[in-house]
């Protein structure tokens, strides 16, 4: 009976539909999928992956930071009243992204440079880009030898 179980789950892999065997979905991979999808600049696409996954881990940085990031293209693209929408809804993100990990560079500079170009009514703030941009040199500077 042995011999036969072998051939018998090759023959069952082959004839599975391509990838059928090994597509297991995790939050890793839809996280992938938003980032394809946002290099894609399919924005809304990137957006739709990344709130379940946000709504889920609401405690990582990375998910909070990328979806910040593909509310804030939606807002370069939209309308006025949707654009301010999303603009508030990017820098709450960004905020928050640089509230749990300090250290992410990328969310670091992204919030610095919302609040130099976004108007006062939206949370721009120079003194507060200022400080992020202080930050960010820290960040950024090789560690002493």
């Amino acid at each position: 009976m042995s011999r036969l179980l072998l051939p018998t789950i090759l023959l069952t892999l082959l004839l599975l539909p391509t990838g059928a065997a090994l597509a297991v979905e995790t939050p890793e991979t839809r996280f992938a999928a938003a980032r394809s999808a946002f290099e894609a600049k399919d924005y809304a696409k990137a957006a739709a992956i990344l709130e379940p996954l946000v709504a889920a881990a609401p405690d990582d940085d990375r998910y909070v930071y990328w979806l910040g990031k593909a509310w804030g293209r939606q807002a370069e693209q939209a309308g006025w009243f949707e654009a301010v929408r999303l603009a508030k809804r990017t820098r709450k993100a960004l905020e928050k992204a640089v509230a749990l990990n300090p250290e992410n560079v990328e969310a670091v500079r992204d919030l610095a440079q919302y609040y130099e170009e976004a108007p006062g009514f939206l949370g721009g703030d120079e003194d507060k880009a200022a400080r992020l941009r202080a930050r960010l040199k820290s960040l950024e500077s090789p560690p002493p030898p």
